[in-house]
């Protein structure tokens, strides 16, 4: 089963599940709740020892098409993040930024500029899409910059 998290017209959150049937076809089931019924606690808080979620960006614009990837995983109670090849382990302030990122990606924005981000988070076998149009959050950007990744 997958999950898709969309923000739609700035106030309403889509809850999208798609399963496979046994006649090999595609079911999707599409729930749409006001964005602020819909309780969101980051997945930093809730990834067990052995665990790890992944963040894919997308970033596609007039004169770019670009992919970053980051992993976060916990072992033995500390976590660690994985990005361009190098592993860091995160201290208390870096885990604040991943925090507060996770909770800024679920605030819808506009879709009005050239440039699109869409941001999946995978975690257990299911995963989140947010698509960021606003050319103004630059979410993953500015965490990397809070990450030690130097």
């Amino acid at each position: 089963m997958k999950l898709i998290l969309s923000l739609i017209l700035f106030s309403t959150i889509t809850l999208t599940s798609f399963s496979q049937a046994s006649d090999d076809t595609t079911v999707m089931v599409s729930t749409f709740y006001p964005k602020d019924q819909v309780e969101y606690k980051p997945l930093l808080g809730k990834i067990k020892n052995g665990e790890e979620f992944n963040l894919t960006v997308e970033s596609s614009g007039c004169f770019h098409r670009s992919t970053y990837k980051l992993n976060i995983k916990k072992t033995e109670n500390k976590y660690f993040a994985e990005y361009n090849g190098k592993t860091i382990q995160l201290n208390q302030k870096e885990i604040e930024a991943v925090k507060k990122f996770e909770n800024e990606l679920k605030k819808p924005r506009h879709l009005f500029c050239t440039t699109t981000e869409t941001y999946m988070i995978s975690y257990l076998g299911q995963s989140q899409t947010v698509v960021d149009g606003s050319c103004s959050w630059k979410g993953f950007h500015n965490l990397i910059g809070e990450l030690s990744f130097n």
